[in-house]
């Protein structure tokens, strides 16, 4: 049962951070800032939130596990 709610949690958490990203970049878009969408969609930048989900992720199983 524990497994499942990690699992759920994951799949929630990844989305709504990839949410805040999607809306960054929409945001981007309609200011007129392709640079920083470059960087936020295809450069560095776009790293930075699937290792924040990453990071949420694996905390969240590592405190309900142990």
């Amino acid at each position: 049962m524990r497994m499942l709610i990690v699992v759920f949690v994951a799949i929630i958490v990844s989305f709504l951070i990839n949410s805040v990203r999607i809306a960054i970049l929409g945001k981007l878009i309609s200011i007129d800032k392709m640079e920083a969408f470059d960087f936020w969609h295809v450069c560095t930048g776009s790293l930075i939130f699937p290792l924040f989900s990453m990071t949420c992720c694996s905390a969240f199983y590592y405190l309900t596990w142990s």
